[in-house]
C-alpha cells in the first residue's frame, strides 16, 4: 500500500492546530427565573436613574438656552394671550419634570422586570423541549 505523504502531513498539522485549541461545549439548558428577576432588577435600577438624571440634564440645558421660554412664547403667540394661554414654564417646571421621570422610571423597573421572569419560565420550557441553547467555547493554548 502507497503511502500518500500529503496525508500524513495533512493529518499532522491538523493534531497541532487540534492539541493547541481547548473546547468545551456547554448547554444552557435552564434559567433560573430568581437569579434573573434579581439581575434584571438591579440593571433596571440602574437605567431608571440613568433615565432621570437624563431627563433632568436635558431640562437644565433647555433652560440655560431659553428652549422652554421661546416655546411659551410662541403657545402665546398662537393661541393668544387670553385664560387658555399655555404657560409652558409654569407647566414644564423641574420638579414637575422630575415626578414624571421618576413615574416613568418606576414603571420600567416593574415591567422591565416582571418580564424578564416571564421570558426565564418560557425559555425553560422551550429548553425542556428542544434542549437548550449549545454554546462551544475556545481556548488557544500558547
Amino acid at each position: 500500500m502507497m503511502k500518500k505523504w500529503w496525508l500524513s502531513r495533512y493529518r499532522a498539522s491538523r493534531r497541532f492546530d487540534l492539541a493547541a485549541i481547548n473546547r468545551a461545549r456547554w448547554r444552557l439548558s435552564r434559567i433560573d427565573p430568581l437569579s434573573l428577576i434579581s439581575v434584571v432588577f438591579l440593571v433596571s435600577v440602574l437605567m431608571g436613574l440613568a433615565t432621570v438624571l437624563a431627563v433632568v440634564f436635558v431640562w437644565v440645558i433647555a433652560q440655560i438656552t431659553g428652549s422652554l421660554t421661546a416655546l411659551s412664547a410662541l403657545f402665546t403667540e398662537l393661541f393668544g394671550v387670553g385664560a387658555a394661554a399655555l404657560d409652558v414654564t409654569a407647566l414644564l417646571s423641574l420638579p414637575r419634570v422630575i415626578g414624571i421621570a421618576v413615574v416613568f422610571a418606576i414603571f420600567q423597573i416593574v415591567v422591565v422586570t416582571v418580564l424578564s421572569g416571564a421570558v426565564a419560565v418560557i425559555y425553560n420550557g422551550i429548553a425542556k423541549l428542544v434542549g437548550g441553547v449549545e454554546v462551544t467555547l475556545l481556548e488557544e493554548s500558547a
